[in-house]
């Protein structure tokens, strides 16, 4: 699909998101990938690139450097952070191989992160910790921020307001789990009410207040 472009998009966000239904809202199934590598690495390849094709990134802002929010149409995809730890226990429960393994969706939660962590230049204490550190490192940067439940259920306004940034969407809405590339679940906004106890919901609240 063509945009009306005057610097190429950087698709922003935590693992579980919303990016690759992002993308697909762009009318782009493949995209070019900031490479999972050191700071250094991460940052000579976003000053050399110089291609006009949309760029996906789970990496924390602290790799970024500040030109690249000039260099880059920075779009940062948050979503409900109780239906991203139910999304990654999920993901991470059907690719055992790749990832340490938790008996719950509690012991998940609040356990430690896989580490080295590849997308985050400082280490937490548990996946929620790590999800809030990611959201937080890209406050009062220059992005323009979307949401998940943004696309789902607002999907005009979605678009206008990328239409504002230069960026065409497709038309309709994009069909969940069509043209993605990773392993996608059902995307129900609000799952997470159906995998995690009153008691979990309500300690994952008080954490983030």
């Amino acid at each position: 699909m063509e945009h009306n472009l005057e610097k190429p998009i950087l698709v922003v966000s935590h693992e579980r998101s919303g990016t690759h239904l992002t993308l697909n809202s762009f009318g782009e199934n493949k995209c070019a990938n900031v490479p999972i590598d050191t700071k250094e690495v991460v940052d000579n390849f976003l000053k050399e690139y110089q291609g006009n094709r949309i760029l996906k990134s789970h990496h924390q802002s602290y790799f970024f450097e500040d030109y690249v929010y000039d260099k880059y149409n920075v779009v940062y995809v948050k979503r409900d952070p109780l239906d991203v730890m139910t999304s990654m226990y999920f993901y991470h429960k059907s690719n055992r191989d790749a990832f340490p393994q938790h008996n719950t969706i509690e012991e998940f939660v609040f356990g430690g992160p896989y580490n080295p962590d590849k997308y985050s230049l400082d280490k937490s204490n548990h996946f929620l910790e790590r999800w809030l550190n990611h959201v937080k490192s890209f406050e009062n940067k220059k992005v323009t921020v979307v949401t998940y439940e943004e696309i789902i259920n607002d999907y005009d306004s979605f678009k206008d307001r990328m239409n504002d940034k230069g960026i065409t969407c497709i038309e309709n809405k994009p069909i969940l789990g069509v043209g993605q590339s990773v392993n996608s679940r059902k995307g129900i906004i609000g799952d997470h009410k159906n995998h995690m106890s009153e008691s979990l919901i309500n300690e994952i609240k008080n954490y983030l207040k």
